[in-house]
Protein backbone atom coordinates (compact mmCIF):
# COMPACT_ATOMS: atom_id res chain seq x y z
CA UNK A 1 0.00 0.00 0.00
CA UNK A 2 1.20 3.36 -0.87
CA UNK A 3 1.40 6.67 0.55
CA UNK A 4 -1.91 7.94 -1.55
CA UNK A 5 -3.55 4.75 -0.95
CA UNK A 6 -3.23 5.29 2.82
CA UNK A 7 -4.09 8.96 3.04
CA UNK A 8 -7.86 7.96 0.92
CA UNK A 9 -8.34 5.28 3.69
CA UNK A 10 -8.09 8.10 6.28
CA UNK A 11 -12.16 9.19 5.56
CA UNK A 12 -13.25 5.62 6.79
CA UNK A 13 -11.60 5.89 10.06
CA UNK A 14 -13.52 6.76 13.02
CA UNK A 15 -11.42 7.96 15.91
CA UNK A 16 -11.78 8.39 19.67
CA UNK A 17 -9.82 11.00 21.06
CA UNK A 18 -9.43 10.84 25.33
CA UNK A 19 -7.64 13.37 27.34
CA UNK A 20 -7.68 17.22 28.50
CA UNK A 21 -9.21 19.91 26.02
CA UNK A 22 -8.43 22.97 26.82
CA UNK A 23 -9.17 26.72 24.27
CA UNK A 24 -6.35 28.44 23.04
CA UNK A 25 -7.21 32.34 23.33
CA UNK A 26 -5.03 34.89 21.16
CA UNK A 27 -5.04 38.47 22.04
CA UNK A 28 -2.95 40.37 19.24
CA UNK A 29 -2.37 44.33 19.44
CA UNK A 30 0.39 46.83 18.54
CA UNK A 31 3.01 47.93 20.37
CA UNK A 32 3.25 51.84 20.44
CA UNK A 33 5.28 52.81 23.95
CA UNK A 34 6.67 52.31 27.49
CA UNK A 35 4.40 51.84 29.93
CA UNK A 36 4.76 54.84 32.80
CA UNK A 37 4.07 52.75 35.80
CA UNK A 38 6.35 49.93 35.19
CA UNK A 39 9.64 49.48 32.60
CA UNK A 40 7.03 47.30 30.13
CA UNK A 41 5.53 47.78 26.77
CA UNK A 42 2.10 48.91 26.51
CA UNK A 43 -0.20 46.81 24.10
CA UNK A 44 -2.91 48.06 21.86
CA UNK A 45 -5.42 45.05 21.35
CA UNK A 46 -7.05 44.96 18.35
CA UNK A 47 -8.17 41.43 18.09
CA UNK A 48 -8.53 38.06 19.58
CA UNK A 49 -9.51 34.43 18.47
CA UNK A 50 -10.03 31.00 19.87
CA UNK A 51 -8.80 27.77 18.81
CA UNK A 52 -9.71 24.32 19.93
CA UNK A 53 -6.62 23.59 22.18
CA UNK A 54 -5.45 20.11 23.84
CA UNK A 55 -7.58 16.67 23.25
CA UNK A 56 -9.74 18.92 21.11
CA UNK A 57 -7.04 19.93 18.85
CA UNK A 58 -6.56 16.16 18.57
CA UNK A 59 -10.00 16.01 17.45
CA UNK A 60 -10.01 19.05 14.99
CA UNK A 61 -6.84 17.70 13.27
CA UNK A 62 -8.59 14.60 12.79
CA UNK A 63 -11.47 15.91 11.03
CA UNK A 64 -9.41 18.21 8.93
CA UNK A 65 -7.64 14.82 7.55
CA UNK A 66 -11.26 13.31 6.93
CA UNK A 67 -11.77 11.14 9.85
CA UNK A 68 -14.59 10.64 11.80
CA UNK A 69 -14.19 11.44 15.72
CA UNK A 70 -15.39 10.62 18.92
CA UNK A 71 -14.16 12.83 21.78
CA UNK A 72 -14.07 12.48 25.80
CA UNK A 73 -13.59 14.72 27.85
CA UNK A 74 -14.51 17.15 30.65
CA UNK A 75 -15.57 20.80 30.52
CA UNK A 76 -16.58 22.78 33.23
CA UNK A 77 -19.97 24.40 33.10
CA UNK A 78 -19.15 27.83 32.27
CA UNK A 79 -18.13 30.24 29.38
CA UNK A 80 -15.04 28.73 27.86
CA UNK A 81 -16.96 25.03 28.14
CA UNK A 82 -20.00 27.06 26.04
CA UNK A 83 -17.56 28.35 23.40
CA UNK A 84 -15.69 24.85 22.81
CA UNK A 85 -18.91 22.78 22.58
CA UNK A 86 -19.91 26.18 20.19
CA UNK A 87 -16.42 25.38 17.80
CA UNK A 88 -16.32 21.71 18.35
CA UNK A 89 -19.93 21.48 16.62
CA UNK A 90 -18.78 23.95 14.09
CA UNK A 91 -16.52 21.29 12.55
CA UNK A 92 -18.59 18.69 12.91
CA UNK A 93 -17.05 17.25 15.79
CA UNK A 94 -19.92 15.65 18.50
CA UNK A 95 -19.57 17.85 21.72
CA UNK A 96 -22.39 15.32 23.52
CA UNK A 97 -19.73 13.13 25.21
CA UNK A 98 -17.90 15.93 26.69
CA UNK A 99 -18.79 15.49 30.68
CA UNK A 100 -19.69 18.76 32.23
CA UNK A 101 -19.30 19.87 35.63
CA UNK A 102 -19.53 22.73 38.38
CA UNK A 103 -16.61 21.66 39.94
CA UNK A 104 -14.07 21.68 37.14
CA UNK A 105 -12.72 24.69 35.52
CA UNK A 106 -12.17 24.82 31.85
CA UNK A 107 -8.20 25.57 30.89
CA UNK A 108 -7.48 28.47 28.65
CA UNK A 109 -4.27 29.34 27.71
CA UNK A 110 -4.36 33.44 26.47
CA UNK A 111 -1.12 34.49 24.48
CA UNK A 112 -0.65 37.90 23.85
CA UNK A 113 1.09 38.60 20.10
CA UNK A 114 2.19 41.55 18.96
CA UNK A 115 2.29 43.16 15.25
CA UNK A 116 5.37 41.69 14.30
CA UNK A 117 3.78 37.97 15.54
CA UNK A 118 5.96 37.77 18.45
CA UNK A 119 4.57 36.13 21.32
CA UNK A 120 5.57 38.15 24.57
CA UNK A 121 2.97 36.27 27.40
CA UNK A 122 1.58 32.83 28.14
CA UNK A 123 -0.98 33.29 30.93
CA UNK A 124 -2.75 30.00 32.07
CA UNK A 125 -6.39 29.96 33.72
CA UNK A 126 -6.74 26.70 35.09
CA UNK A 127 -7.16 24.48 38.14
CA UNK A 128 -5.51 20.73 38.03
CA UNK A 129 -6.96 18.49 40.12
CA UNK A 130 -7.46 14.12 39.57
CA UNK A 131 -10.56 13.70 38.63
CA UNK A 132 -13.12 11.61 41.56
CA UNK A 133 -13.88 8.44 41.64
CA UNK A 134 -17.40 8.90 40.34
CA UNK A 135 -15.86 10.74 37.57
CA UNK A 136 -13.60 7.97 36.75
CA UNK A 137 -16.15 5.35 36.69
CA UNK A 138 -18.03 7.85 34.32
CA UNK A 139 -15.30 8.06 31.48
CA UNK A 140 -14.84 4.12 32.05
CA UNK A 141 -18.52 3.66 31.39
CA UNK A 142 -18.58 5.70 28.72
CA UNK A 143 -15.15 4.44 27.16
CA UNK A 144 -17.01 0.96 27.61
CA UNK A 145 -19.81 2.31 25.23
CA UNK A 146 -18.17 3.56 22.77
CA UNK A 147 -15.14 1.71 21.75
CA UNK A 148 -16.71 -0.63 19.41
CA UNK A 149 -17.74 1.76 17.19
CA UNK A 150 -13.89 3.16 16.94
CA UNK A 151 -11.08 1.85 14.84
CA UNK A 152 -8.04 3.18 17.58
CA UNK A 153 -7.84 5.23 19.92
CA UNK A 154 -5.41 8.46 21.04
CA UNK A 155 -4.95 9.59 24.62
CA UNK A 156 -3.92 13.17 24.71
CA UNK A 157 -2.86 13.71 28.27
CA UNK A 158 -2.10 17.27 29.48
CA UNK A 159 -2.12 16.44 32.98
CA UNK A 160 -5.31 18.41 33.65
CA UNK A 161 -7.24 15.31 35.73
CA UNK A 162 -8.79 13.58 33.58
CA UNK A 163 -6.70 10.79 32.86
CA UNK A 164 -6.37 8.92 36.09
CA UNK A 165 -3.97 6.25 36.33
CA UNK A 166 -6.83 3.94 36.88
CA UNK A 167 -8.38 5.28 33.76
CA UNK A 168 -5.30 4.84 31.67
CA UNK A 169 -4.84 1.18 32.43
CA UNK A 170 -8.65 0.41 31.92
CA UNK A 171 -8.32 2.32 28.82
CA UNK A 172 -5.27 0.38 27.17
CA UNK A 173 -6.36 -3.30 28.67
CA UNK A 174 -9.97 -2.93 27.12
CA UNK A 175 -8.27 -1.58 23.70
CA UNK A 176 -5.64 -4.13 23.60
CA UNK A 177 -8.40 -7.08 24.07
CA UNK A 178 -9.85 -5.64 21.01
CA UNK A 179 -7.13 -5.26 18.75
CA UNK A 180 -7.77 -1.76 19.18
CA UNK A 181 -4.61 0.40 18.83
CA UNK A 182 -3.45 2.98 21.47
CA UNK A 183 -1.81 6.11 20.85
CA UNK A 184 -0.35 8.04 23.74
CA UNK A 185 0.66 11.63 23.73
CA UNK A 186 2.19 11.31 27.20
CA UNK A 187 3.22 13.05 30.33
CA UNK A 188 5.83 11.97 32.45
CA UNK A 189 3.72 11.54 35.78
CA UNK A 190 1.89 8.84 34.44
CA UNK A 191 4.74 7.07 32.70
CA UNK A 192 4.00 3.77 34.41
CA UNK A 193 0.24 3.66 33.27
CA UNK A 194 0.75 3.80 29.30
CA UNK A 195 2.93 0.48 29.60
CA UNK A 196 1.62 -1.78 26.98
CA UNK A 197 0.29 1.23 25.06
CA UNK A 198 0.62 0.76 20.93
CA UNK A 199 2.41 3.62 20.52
CA UNK A 200 3.75 6.99 22.88
CA UNK A 201 4.94 10.32 21.18
CA UNK A 202 7.24 12.08 23.69
CA UNK A 203 8.86 15.28 23.07
CA UNK A 204 12.81 15.61 24.19
CA UNK A 205 11.99 17.34 26.86
CA UNK A 206 9.01 14.72 28.11
CA UNK A 207 11.47 11.49 27.53
CA UNK A 208 14.26 12.70 29.27
CA UNK A 209 11.89 13.19 32.21
CA UNK A 210 10.81 9.87 31.76
CA UNK A 211 13.91 7.75 31.65
CA UNK A 212 16.08 10.04 33.93
CA UNK A 213 18.42 11.45 32.27
CA UNK A 214 19.03 15.49 32.32
CA UNK A 215 18.55 15.92 28.47
CA UNK A 216 18.46 14.60 25.26
CA UNK A 217 21.26 14.67 22.76
CA UNK A 218 22.61 12.76 19.71
CA UNK A 219 24.75 10.86 21.99
CA UNK A 220 22.17 9.62 24.11
CA UNK A 221 18.66 9.53 22.44
CA UNK A 222 19.37 5.99 20.97
CA UNK A 223 19.60 5.05 24.68
CA UNK A 224 16.73 6.55 25.98
CA UNK A 225 14.24 5.55 23.11
CA UNK A 226 15.43 1.77 23.31
CA UNK A 227 14.59 2.12 27.25
CA UNK A 228 11.20 4.08 26.95
CA UNK A 229 10.69 1.02 25.06
CA UNK A 230 11.62 -1.93 26.78
CA UNK A 231 10.15 -0.53 29.88
CA UNK A 232 6.70 0.33 28.35
CA UNK A 233 6.54 -2.47 26.20
CA UNK A 234 5.59 0.01 23.72
CA UNK A 235 6.62 1.86 20.25
CA UNK A 236 8.22 5.06 20.93
CA UNK A 237 8.28 7.86 18.05
CA UNK A 238 10.28 10.62 19.70
CA UNK A 239 9.91 13.83 17.86
CA UNK A 240 12.85 16.23 18.47
CA UNK A 241 11.74 19.68 16.71
CA UNK A 242 13.86 20.53 14.23
CA UNK A 243 15.78 16.80 14.04
CA UNK A 244 12.71 15.29 13.10
CA UNK A 245 11.69 12.08 14.39
CA UNK A 246 12.97 8.54 15.80
CA UNK A 247 11.16 5.83 15.78
CA UNK A 248 11.78 2.50 18.65
CA UNK A 249 9.58 -0.64 17.44
CA UNK A 250 9.47 -3.38 19.93
CA UNK A 251 10.88 -5.78 17.12
CA UNK A 252 14.41 -3.49 18.22
CA UNK A 253 14.45 -1.30 14.84
CA UNK A 254 15.15 2.14 14.91
CA UNK A 255 14.57 4.74 12.39
CA UNK A 256 15.16 8.31 11.64
CA UNK A 257 12.78 10.59 10.02
CA UNK A 258 14.25 13.77 9.62
CA UNK A 259 12.63 16.98 9.36
CA UNK A 260 10.72 18.73 6.00
CA UNK A 261 10.26 21.68 7.80
CA UNK A 262 12.79 24.24 6.20
CA UNK A 263 11.64 27.38 8.63
CA UNK A 264 10.06 26.29 11.96
CA UNK A 265 7.44 29.12 12.70
CA UNK A 266 5.49 28.50 15.56
CA UNK A 267 5.68 24.52 16.89
CA UNK A 268 2.06 25.37 18.81
CA UNK A 269 -0.31 22.30 18.62
CA UNK A 270 2.21 20.19 16.11
CA UNK A 271 2.65 17.12 18.78
CA UNK A 272 -0.93 16.84 18.16
CA UNK A 273 -0.98 16.92 14.29
CA UNK A 274 1.63 14.05 14.39
CA UNK A 275 -0.26 11.74 16.97
CA UNK A 276 -3.45 12.06 14.66
CA UNK A 277 -1.78 11.77 11.40
CA UNK A 278 0.64 8.36 12.72
CA UNK A 279 -3.08 7.05 14.51
CA UNK A 280 -5.02 7.54 11.10
CA UNK A 281 -2.15 6.32 9.16
CA UNK A 282 -1.71 2.79 11.28
CA UNK A 283 -5.25 2.46 11.23
CA UNK A 284 -5.56 2.70 7.44
CA UNK A 285 -2.84 0.51 7.24
CA UNK A 286 0.37 1.54 7.11
CA UNK A 287 3.58 0.69 8.78
CA UNK A 288 4.93 2.61 11.39
CA UNK A 289 7.60 3.86 9.10
CA UNK A 290 5.31 5.17 6.59
CA UNK A 291 2.39 6.33 9.40
CA UNK A 292 5.83 8.38 10.74
CA UNK A 293 6.91 10.07 7.09
CA UNK A 294 3.01 11.22 6.71
CA UNK A 295 2.99 12.49 10.10
CA UNK A 296 6.49 14.57 9.35
CA UNK A 297 4.57 15.83 6.46
CA UNK A 298 2.11 16.98 8.59
CA UNK A 299 3.82 18.11 10.88
CA UNK A 300 5.61 20.44 7.95
CA UNK A 301 2.25 22.17 7.41
CA UNK A 302 1.19 23.25 10.76
CA UNK A 303 4.67 24.61 12.13
CA UNK A 304 5.00 26.99 8.94
CA UNK A 305 2.06 28.45 10.27
CA UNK A 306 1.35 30.76 12.96
CA UNK A 307 -1.01 30.02 16.06
CA UNK A 308 -2.85 26.39 16.65
CA UNK A 309 -3.00 24.93 12.68
CA UNK A 310 -4.01 21.64 10.95
CA UNK A 311 -3.37 20.05 7.89
CA UNK A 312 -5.21 18.06 4.89
CA UNK A 313 -4.54 14.94 3.09
CA UNK A 314 -4.28 17.46 0.54
CA UNK A 315 -2.21 19.77 2.19
CA UNK A 316 0.16 16.43 2.51
CA UNK A 317 -0.51 15.37 -0.88
CA UNK A 318 0.67 18.65 -2.45
CA UNK A 319 4.05 18.15 -0.14
CA UNK A 320 4.83 14.46 -0.77
CA UNK A 321 4.68 14.93 -5.18
CA UNK A 322 5.91 18.90 -4.75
Amino acid sequence: MNQREVLAKFASQTIMVVGDVMIDHYLYGSIGRQSPEAPVPVLLAQRDEYRLGGASNVANNLRSLGANVILLSLIGEDDKGDKIVSMLSGRGIDPSNLVRTNTYTTTEKLRVIDNNNKQLIRLDFEKTADISGELEETFVSAFDRLIDSVSGIIVSDYAKGVMSARFLQHLITKSNSLNKPVFVDPKPKHKDSYRQAFLITPNEKEAAEMADVTSITDDNSHEVGRKLQEELSSNIVLTRGKKGMQVFYKADGVFDVPTKAEEVFDVTGAGDTVISTIALACTSGADIEMACELANSAAHVVISKFGTETATTDDILKLLEG
